[in-house]
């Protein structure tokens, strides 16, 4: 059995998104998408909305790239479930990310759930990254649940992205003070490295960490390289056994102003280090 090549989302970079008729268009609602070799391809501006939906098994969930016309895209992720199990390691390749991202700008992603869901014995490297993002723009944030629009969402409303048993949840490779990345109020349960990410400018704020012990390798919550002008403020690193593992390691900082501030770090084997 082969994977499928999934749905391919054609744009016209030399346009702008709207009107919609511009790009390419596919809407994904309560729908079930599997054992692709990429569930959804997207590139020069091709618009990717996708909404209350279960990607299983695929090499990679969505794929949106190479489009930078405006600050801003139409394309967004929300409330759905990426999952991978046993099932899909019957074929030949790796799992490679959930979301892949590459050259885009300020693409939404809220409320989704990222996981591995098959044997605990599996070596976290086949289990693939959540979101990977290179040389993009990335809001990955709570999705607020209610209808009434309120500012800013109340806690009890508020859905985050959950990322689980993952090689990394979040990996991101940027170029520099030019990428704005936000990553806001997440879960990260269980994965080798919760949040990896370098040369960029990132704020991380309102995140929880909840970091493993494993046999062969240090688990981190959040790994920085060469990052300058970030805030890291009022997250949360904590595990179950202060073995082997750690909080936050930065590393490389440039000389803008950078603030690590008012988070929380227990029961670790290393809470920070700089």
């Amino acid at each position: 059995m082969t994977l499928w090549k999934g749905i391919e989302v054609l744009g016209r970079n030399e346009l702008p998104q709207y009107p919609t008729s511009n790009q390419g268009y596919v809407k994904i609602i309560n729908s079930t998408l599997e054992n692709a070799n990429t569930g959804i391809h997207s590139s020069d501006g091709g618009i990717v909305v996708a909404q209350n939906s279960h990607f299983l098994n695929n090499r990679v969930d969505i794929q949106i790239e190479k489009y930078q016309y405006s600050a801003t895209n139409r394309s967004k992720i929300e409330t759905c479930t990426f999952e991978t199990n046993d099932d899909y390691y019957n074929y030949v390749f790796n799992k490679i990310a959930s979301v892949y991202l590459s050259d885009v700008n300020k693409i939404l992603i809220q409320g989704n759930e990222f996981l591995y869901s098959g044997n605990p014995s599996k070596d976290y490297q086949l289990r693939g990254k959540g979101v990977y993002s290179v040389n993009s723009d990335v809001l990955i944030k709570s999705y607020c649940s209610t209808t009434i629009p309120i500012e800013p969402c109340p806690p009890q409303y508020q859905v985050p992205n959950i990322f689980t048993n993952l090689f990394y949840g979040i990996y991101i490779r940027g170029t520099g003070a030019l990428n704005s990345i936000m990553i806001d109020s997440n879960n990260f349960v269980n994965n080798r490295t919760g949040i990896a990410i370098s040369s960029c400018s990132p704020v991380i704020i309102k995140n929880d960490f909840n970091i493993p012990v494993l046999d062969k390798f240090v688990a981190v919550g959040l790994f920085t390289e060469s990052c300058t002008g970030y805030q890291i403020e009022e997250n949360n690193f904590y595990s179950v056994s202060p073995k082997e593992n750690a909080g936050l390691i930065v590393r490389n900082s440039g000389s803008d102003a950078n603030e690590i501030y008012k988070n929380n770090f227990s029961n670790l084997y290393m809470a920070c280090q700089a």
